[in-house]
């Protein structure tokens, strides 16, 4: 009885501090919808907002009908320490200035999303949403060239991190989810058509175009125009996300769907920057979860993701 006290204890004393959970997953998001994201991506098994059907097509049908409206603030905070270049200028080396940090630190990421359950049976959804956030404002700092190394040319300094004005990358995702659902005895099951556009805009690395594909191809005679400072470039493509929620049993529920790779067209404005032409596509993920419900208050989330 001691030993079951103390138990009891402990998982209550857990439960009352474990009330968020953070976790980032490179340039995905950890989690769509701000339930989702308040558990790091958690709860797939278990879905409870209508822009769940983004995370797994599934949860039209155990859905009802609502339209909802968000927004996320992230507040990532960049910057970078640096050592002095042990190559000395030699074969293009140059050393950057240390402590320079990132002038761009909030971002507002909004979704929309439409749940329609036409009968108990089946639904239909529509959801609208983003990935951004990890943008970057470098406007300090410098880059020092010794064009021959320790030889006689002389040393001199370039503004901007890399010696070619501010620096900084502007990259955002949207995501439109075209989904239906449908219920068969306890298992749920739903399928999305999903169309994006990418926008990236570089600026400040234009010093790397001689290592670029095209000055390496002209034998270092032609410059590149499709690294640095061209704008925002736009890339469009689509895939499917097909995805199954089992209730196993009033208390236990199993989840699990998956996002082709998304085909996207090239960023030709910065082909000398991506390989293959200016190839981004979206890679393909799967996530699977589980949601056991240890009581009328409590539920118990274990999921996995893999990109």
């Amino acid at each position: 009885m001691k030993r079951f006290f103390a138990l009891a204890v402990w998982v209550i004393g857990l439960t009352a501090v474990c009330t968020t959970a953070y976790a980032t997953n490179g340039y995905y998001t950890h989690g769509v919808g701000a339930k989702n994201k308040s558990l790091a991506g958690a709860g797939t098994a278990t879905p409870e907002e209508a822009i769940a059907n983004a995370n797994n097509p599934a949860s039209a049908v155990m859905l009802p009908s609502r339209f909802e409206v968000g927004m996320s603030l992230f507040s990532p905070r960049r910057g970078f320490d640096v050592s002095k270049s042990l190559a000395n200028g030699n074969g293009g080396a140059f050393t950057i200035d240390d402590g320079v940090t990132s002038g761009s630190n909030y971002f507002p990421i909004p979704y929309v999303a439409w749940n329609w359950k036409r009968h108990e049976s089946n639904a239909i959804g529509v959801s609208i949403y983003g990935r951004g956030g990890m943008n970057t404002d470098y406007s300090g700092g410098s880059a020092t060239f010794d064009p021959d190394g320790p030889g006689p040319a002389p040393v001199m300094s370039l503004p901007g991190v890399f010696g070619a004005g501010n620096m900084g990358v502007d990259f955002s995702q949207m995501f439109v989810d075209l989904t239906y659902a449908r219920k068969v005895g306890d298992l749920s099951w739903g399928i999305s058509a999903v169309f994006a556009i990418q926008a990236l805009e570089l600026k400040g690395v234009a010093t790397f175009a001689p290592h670029s594909r095209t000055f390496a191809a002209s034998g270092g005679t032609q410059m590149p125009v499709a690294l640095s400072d061209n704008g925002h470039d736009l890339s469009t493509g689509g895939g499917l996300k097909v995805g199954g929620i089992w209730q196993a049993s009033p208390t236990l529920r199993f989840a699990a769907s998956y996002q082709s790779e998304l085909s996207m067209s090239e960023f030709d404005d910065y082909s000398d920057l991506f390989s293959d032409g200016g190839n981004f596509d979206i890679p393909a993920s799967t996530k699977a979860g589980l949601s056991w419900d240890a009581s009328g208050r409590i539920t118990w989330h274990l999921d996995v993701e893999h990109t």
